[in-house]
């Protein structure tokens, strides 16, 4: 809750900055950082972990709610300030607790916690336009390159990861695993609040209150 709390004052921070809040959030800087995977593994990566994930979760099958969070997804990813060649795939969890979580390639996870807290479809927009953030911004696979380096020579890494072989396979062998206390989601501080700015810039674009956000 703490962490949330400080989350939700960063943004509004981020909003106070100049007195026009759609200036200031033209004027936010998007790079994605430091990753020693190619794109197209990021989507690799990703659907394996959500296969996975949809044998271990109670996904929400009602067509409407289905179509509902789908079609505002696509919506939002209109509006990326960095193109990400991602399947975009939007799944809801039969889950009371309010939160959701996004898989590397574009597989995002909301909770129905999530759905029925937000006082309105900008709430709800936020919170998962804060998840493609981490998907554009390859904050899983930022993390698991950052873990790879420490176990592993950077050119040995290259050469591993430029093989043909399963690199799904290559990523278990150094214990990365897909689950839900995977790297790939534990994200940074730093990388939740690039998250927000992200999802902030989406929800302007996309005709949104960006004060949403918080």
């Amino acid at each position: 809750m703490k962490r949330e709390k400080r989350r939700a004052l960063g943004v509004f921070v981020l909003l106070a900055l100049v007195p026009v809040a759609g200036f200031a959030v033209e004027r936010l800087q998007f790079k994605p950082g430091f990753n020693l995977f190619a794109p197209k593994q990021d989507v690799e990566v990703g659907r394996k972990a959500a296969s996975d994930a949809d044998k271990q979760l109670p996904l929400v099958n009602d067509p409407e709610v289905v179509r509902y969070v789908n079609d505002l997804g696509h919506k939002l990813v209109q509006y990326e300030p960095v193109e990400a060649d991602s399947p975009w795939t939007f799944k809801v969890v039969n889950s009371r607790d309010i939160t959701a979580f996004a898989w590397p390639g574009g597989f995002i996870y909301v909770n129905r916690g999530a759905i029925e807290a937000a006082e309105d479809e900008a709430q709800l927009a936020g919170v998962m336009a804060h998840e493609t953030g981490h998907v554009v911004m390859r904050h899983g696979t930022h993390q698991a390159s950052q873990v790879m380096i420490a176990q592993m020579p950077l050119a040995i890494l290259g050469g591993m990861l430029g093989q043909s072989s399963s690199l799904v396979g290559q990523l278990a062998q150094m214990g990365i695993g897909f689950g839900v206390n995977s790297v790939l989601l534990h994200n940074s501080r730093s990388a939740e609040t690039q998250a927000d700015e992200v999802g902030t810039y989406v929800l302007y674009h996309a005709g949104y209150n960006p004060h949403a956000m918080a």
